[in-house]
């Protein structure tokens, strides 16, 4: 899941979507098994909600507003189950908080706000970005979870 998030924003630098949305599709499909293997996991349950936060911003950046309200209103419902599941989280109130904001700029975009006029490709106009050393410890974390079922 890391490799595929590094390819992603190589690919995002590259403004190639297609590319993009494909690598994010097989990402979806990682995160989605293990968020199912193990519901009661919150770190899988938060990152399947990244990978469908990126994927409703990609569906934007595409003008597939339909896609991106599904998209956004799934990363949504996880998070706000995060947050209700653990207040004192500040990751996660965030976490909500941006879900709601990208909710409401989604709905800005529906009703055709003149700020939203101009389809938003989020990768083309800002630099991809870096990943936070929680982020990195989160994801060598899982990866070390992994391994140690397989052995």
């Amino acid at each position: 899941s890391v490799s595929l998030a590094n390819r992603a924003r190589l690919a995002r630098a590259q403004g190639n979507l297609p590319e993009v949305q494909r690598i994010l599709a097989e990402d979806l499909l990682i995160c989605q098994r293990l968020a199912d293997s193990d519901p009661h996991n919150a770190q899988w349950q938060s990152d399947l909600s990244v990978t469908l936060s990126q994927l409703g911003d990609l569906a934007v950046a595409m003008a597939n507003l339909p896609e991106a309200e599904r998209r956004f209103t799934d990363s949504l419902q996880i998070r706000q189950r995060l947050a209700e599941s653990d207040p004192a989280n500040a990751e996660w109130q965030g976490d909500l908080a941006a879900a709601r904001a990208a909710f409401a700029d989604l709905a800005k975009r529906q009703r055709g706000d003149a700020e939203f006029a101009q389809p938003a490709n989020p990768w083309k106009t800002a630099p991809p970005p870096r990943p936070t050393d929680e982020a990195i410890s989160r994801s060598l974390d899982k990866i070390r979870e992994l391994l140690d079922k397989i052995s």
